[in-house]
């Protein structure tokens, strides 16, 4: 924490992690058969009944016990930074302003592989996302006798990349490519009036905008899901706004009433 003036905070986080985790497995086997209303696959109660190579779970309503015939591992890493700055901005004769900026970065890097059968089939699933995030936070905030409010802007930019495939008896298949990334900003703006010790009116509006392009190349069946082959399909763009209105009633010390 850095104070440079008494008018002026300066706060910074950075944080590291890592995670080298031989694990347990994290599925386990179940044996299922077709509900012929549905067409989709569901729990079979039968205690005899096999999956398609044969084997049943010795334990199947044990989700604790699972059966893994590779190493299972997860290695994480991650690394975080946020900057927050707050300026009282009574020294520019601005009575009861704030502005105050919040700043984000994260990195996170992530190696795993899982025995996605559970059971003696060579059967498994190894997976390597890489994503990071950026994110800025602009609010004004001011308060006078009776009336307190706050205005801002937000902005986020995510981005996730990586590639996972599949393990079956012939050994490892070809992997497939993933990338998302997300665009996002917003608006809002949050009051709160005070009548008296008892009543009080709080209302608040955000306008939200976010982009998101997603990319997929599956080399295992040679299949491409983009911005070049699909078009628009590959994009998602939102936008929203949300809104909050309330009124509260004080009764005693002890007792609220509101209405939203």
């Amino acid at each position: 924490l850095f104070e440079p003036t008494d008018a002026l905070d300066i706060s910074f986080l950075v944080q590291h992690y890592e995670n080298d985790n031989d694990a347990g497995n994290s599925f386990a086997h179940k044996v299922v058969s077709v509900d012929p209303i549905t067409g989709l696959a569901v729990d079979n109660p039968d205690p005899t009944a096999t999956d398609a190579f044969g084997y049943r779970d010795p334990t199947p309503n044990d989700p604790r016990d699972t059966n893994a015939d590779r190493d299972i591992f997860l290695n994480v890493r991650q690394f975080t930074a946020i900057g927050t700055i707050e300026w009282d901005l009574d020294v520019f004769n601005a009575a009861g302003l704030t502005l105050t900026s919040v700043t984000g970065y994260e990195n996170t890097e992530k190696d795993a592989t899982f025995d996605s059968d559970s059971g003696p089939t060579i059967r498994g699933t190894e997976t390597h996302p890489d994503a990071w995030q950026f994110s800025q936070e602009l609010r004004l905030a001011g308060e006078t006798a009776n009336f307190d409010w706050l205005a801002g802007f937000y902005y986020f930019e995510y981005q996730i990349d990586g590639n996972q495939r599949r393990l079956s008896a012939a050994g490892f298949r070809d992997p497939v490519f993933f990338d998302l990334e997300t665009d996002s900003w917003a608006l809002f703006a949050n009051g709160e009036y005070r009548f008296n010790d008892q009543w009080r009116l709080n209302a608040g509006i955000r306008y939200t905008q976010e982009d998101k392009v997603y990319a997929l190349n599956n080399t295992d069946f040679g299949l491409v899901f983009d911005e070049t082959t699909v078009g628009d399909a590959a994009k998602q763009d939102d936008d929203n706004i949300s809104f909050n209105v309330r009124v509260s009633w004080y009764v005693t010390e002890d007792h609220l009433l509101y209405a939203g």
